[in-house]
């Protein structure tokens, strides 16, 4: 017997991921038989992420935004006809909302790629991948409290991976304001996560990631010329978390 090659390994998780995508959009319309069988598609997409698995370049980014909704609108039923004890139940909520979010906070910064590849940040980012990033921290945002302490970095790491290509989107020429109102949100959720974090280390790292995103000088400027040169200092949540900082310190 000999290892297998780096080739067949490839191959082998790229097709767990196909599989898993297509599972997934089955789920979403009603063709599962309950949420165990979602929670082990989720697992195993999330598997085959971690192992680095991709799509075919040539339809790359349309499969990553297919199984970024399919994600999205995963949800954990009630067990058909079957009663499971609490212990069994909290883990199979646990698994489910790691497996989730760690899907997606792989997913989306092979979208950020993937659009880079295709066309143009702005082209695409104007588009479908800017709503559904927009889908994705109104969920997170939503989801904080609800979500179990373990599956809150894959959260936090999904966020401000959306943030950053946000950030990076944005046309510093634009009069839009819309930036700020995700900023808003994002700075919500991660504030929300380092709360409910407890481990130093990981705090330590989270509050680290934060303020790469949040500081940064793209976004200070934005911030500055849209909102602080007008005198509208309701709509400055770059200020308001540096604030919410020192109050922590």
């Amino acid at each position: 017997l000999s290892f297998p090659s780096s080739a067949s390994i490839s191959h082998a998780v790229n097709a767990m991921l196909k599989q898993c995508a297509d599972s997934l959009q089955h789920s979403n319309t009603g063709e599962t038989d309950g949420p165990i069988e979602t929670v082990v598609t989720l697992t195993l997409c999330y598997a085959s992420l971690s192992c680095d698995a991709k799509f075919e370049d040539a339809e790359e980014l349309e499969q990553l935004l297919s199984i970024c909704e399919a994600i999205m609108a995963a949800e954990l039923s009630q067990v058909k006809g079957k009663s499971m004890r609490r212990d069994a139940t909290q883990a199979l909520r646990s698994i489910f909302h790691y497996a989730k979010w760690g899907s997606l906070s792989l997913i989306v910064p092979m979208m950020n790629e993937a659009a880079r590849k295709q066309a143009g940040v702005a082209d695409v980012g104007s588009g479908i991948i800017q709503q559904i990033y927009e889908k994705i921290l109104t969920s997170a945002n939503e989801a904080v409290d609800s979500t179990p302490v373990i599956a809150l970095p894959p959260l936090f790491a999904c966020t401000t991976s959306c943030g950053e290509y946000l950030v990076e989107l944005e046309d510093a020429g634009s009069n839009e304001t819309a930036l700020l109102s995700s900023i808003k949100v994002i700075s919500e959720t991660l504030f929300a996560v380092l709360k409910e974090e407890t481990a130093s280390s990981t705090w330590m790292h989270m509050l680290s990631s934060m303020c790469n995103l949040l500081f940064s000088p793209k976004l200070l400027l934005h911030e500055y010329q849209k909102s602080y040169v007008d005198g509208d200092l309701d709509n400055m949540p770059v200020m308001k978390s540096f604030g919410k900082l020192i109050e922590m310190g």
